[in-house]
């Protein structure tokens, strides 16, 4: 089976956006998998909307797709704005105490909401963990197709990141 999805992962300036999606690419790289990842951040120093977009795929290839396959809203205007980008049948992970407008979502989206707080305060982590709960939630709950999504991480790795990713996973 072929591989190449797009997942993006957006919130708000210091929110974790850049040090998940970068933890998340590298494990995927080291996964074997070709790699093309993007982080749009504002210049701002606390604020504004970011997002990293990450596209694996088991070939080479050069550059971004347009449709994405998974969000991860880390606040209701990622939400809001990353589920119009999805493509037909793809998903969007989000916490359940956000309010978001799903009016202008287009239809046939997969809409996965989980308690990621809660998640991450009863595993003793601060608020900038949810972005690792969500990239271990999403594993947990989403199929594309016929295929479940894994993803296997070394249980000692050294980088501190996917060290996150990895306990996110546990959930």
């Amino acid at each position: 089976m072929k591989t190449d999805f797009t997942l993006i992962l957006g919130g708000e300036a210091g929110q974790g956006v850049e040090s998940t999606g970068a933890g998340f690419a590298l494990a995927l790289a080291r996964a074997g998998l070709h790699v093309f990842a993007v982080a749009d951040y504002r210049s701002r120093i606390r604020g504004g909307h970011n997002f990293f977009q990450v596209r694996a795929k088991d070939s080479e290839f050069f550059s971004q797709n347009e449709g994405v396959h998974l969000a991860l809203a880390l606040s209701h205007e990622a939400a809001d704005f990353h589920a119009r980008q999805l493509v037909p049948g793809g998903a969007i992970v989000y916490d359940t105490a956000l309010k978001v407008d799903k009016g202008a979502w287009p239809e046939g989206i997969q809409d996965f909401t989980m308690p990621l707080a809660e998640i991450v305060q009863d595993a003793g982590g601060n608020k900038l963990m949810s972005g690792t709960t969500e990239i271990g939630s999403a594993d947990a709950s989403l199929v594309s197709g016929d295929a479940a999504w894994t993803f296997t991480f070394n249980a000692n790795a050294t980088n501190a990141l996917e060290q996150q990713v990895a306990r996110a996973m546990t959930f």
